[in-house]
């Protein structure tokens, strides 16, 4: 039997990380759903996403999954706490999917071309890096030699932590309205949908009651992210 990885994201991690990412590119979730056990699914205004846990790569039989529960009229993109097989990217390359592939900092790395084109100009924070004092992430990267930094187009390079729970304790605070806890670069809470500097809803009024968190196969509503 195949033994967990312990470098790599959870499942409400690896949620959390492609929650900011969206939001980062001002386009935050306003469907989120698990359809299926190890996955989270986020459907923003242009993208239908899927969020993978698993403890092996993901295979071409994931890629095709996605593609049949999305919309014509949405871009697909899967993020992956365990990676891509080659085959995977080769169908997605083909098919124009996203596929990021997230490191245990929660930083998403484009796997595909249209990934890249889909990616924000400026990466995201990532949530799960090492606290660095006086500075961010983002700073601390550019400040390392290209072998130490990583990218949107680079593999997370064996020095980085093996914990991704390791995180400054000041870079996440709770909404004001639910309570919800947040990394310190939100700008909506994934939970209530308020905006956490102003306290304005989103426009779309991304809400508790609005969110479709239930299990499109027994349509159970029970349902608590988590990893496994």
């Amino acid at each position: 039997m195949e033994k967990p990885r312990t470098d790599e994201l959870t499942l409400d991690q690896a949620y959390q990380a492609a929650f900011l990412w969206f939001d980062h590119k001002g386009e935050p979730p306003l469907e989120i759903s698990e359809p299926v056990h190890g996955s989270v699914q986020l459907i923003t205004e242009s993208t239908f996403a899927r969020v993978r846990w698993a403890t092996s790569p993901a295979d071409q039989a994931s890629v095709l999954s996605a593609m049949r529960f999305a919309t014509d009229d949405k871009r697909v993109a899967i993020f992956s706490a365990s990676g891509f097989t080659t085959g995977a990217i080769s169908v997605a390359e083909t098919q124009g999917i996203a596929l990021y592939a997230l490191d245990s900092w929660g930083v998403a790395h484009a796997k595909t071309t249209h990934a890249r084109s889909l990616a924000p100009k400026t990466p995201p924070d990532p949530p799960f890096a090492p606290p660095q004092p006086q500075e961010s992430a983002t700073d601390y990267w550019m400040s390392q030699t290209p072998a130490q930094a990583p990218s949107q187009h680079q593999e997370p390079e064996e020095t980085q932590p093996a914990e991704p729970t390791v995180t400054n304790p000041d870079d996440w605070s709770e909404c004001p309205t639910c309570g919800m806890t947040h990394f310190r670069t939100a700008k909506y809470c994934r939970d209530c949908g308020t905006h956490l500097r102003s306290g304005a809803r989103h426009a779309r009024d991304l809400s508790v009651a609005d969110l479709d968190l239930t299990c499109e196969t027994c349509g159970g509503t029970d349902i608590k992210l988590r990893g496994t």
